[in-house]
């Protein structure tokens, strides 16, 4: 079917700029890292609005259960209509250590050995997040590529649902 086939070609777009924003929030910028949202947020948005084009009883029966579709079409919406969409950079750091007690139980040796190591380097992660994530317990503990991912593997499970369906 045509319509089945250009929502997963669009899926498809949608997945390329979600690596793309893998590959930026590593070793790029944090406007490359916008620009391949931005463009995420449009291709991921039209698999769903074809859908809804083609057969809105049976948009309407499943759009329902994507749990993420408000966040990213709100999003989407916003950077269409109203402003560019912003992200920010977040992050967090992880420190390593060993900590080694020994006591001796004579009373000649009674002293206290206390030895701290640490053999390991922080482990600091950078990510983005859009802009008010935070605010919203539910999406607190995701980066945006997490989040991005979660609502693909959504869209594609709408995709099969509504081959079934049409």
């Amino acid at each position: 079917m045509t319509i089945i086939s250009d929502m997963k070609e669009k899926l498809d777009e949608a997945k390329y700029y979600l690596k793309n924003m893998e590959i930026s929030q590593t070793s790029g910028t944090k406007q490359e890292f916008t620009y391949a949202f931005s463009s995420f947020l449009t291709s991921i948005r039209s698999v769903t609005q074809y859908a809804y084009d083609h057969k809105k009883q049976a948009y309407n029966s499943l759009i329902s259960n994507l749990k993420y579709k408000d966040v990213f079409t709100n999003l989407r919406n916003e950077n269409i209509h109203a402003k560019p969409v912003k992200t920010s950079n977040a992050g967090q750091s992880d420190l390593v250590g060993v900590i080694t007690i020994t006591t001796y139980e004579s009373d000649a040796d009674a002293l206290e050995e206390v030895k701290e190591e640490s053999n390991a380097s922080p482990i600091n992660e950078y990510f983005h997040i859009f802009e008010g994530q935070y605010d919203r317990p539910e999406y607190r503990d995701k980066t945006l590529i997490d989040l991005a991912g979660l609502y693909i593997n959504e869209v594609e499970k709408f995709i099969n649902d509504f081959e079934q369906l049409i």
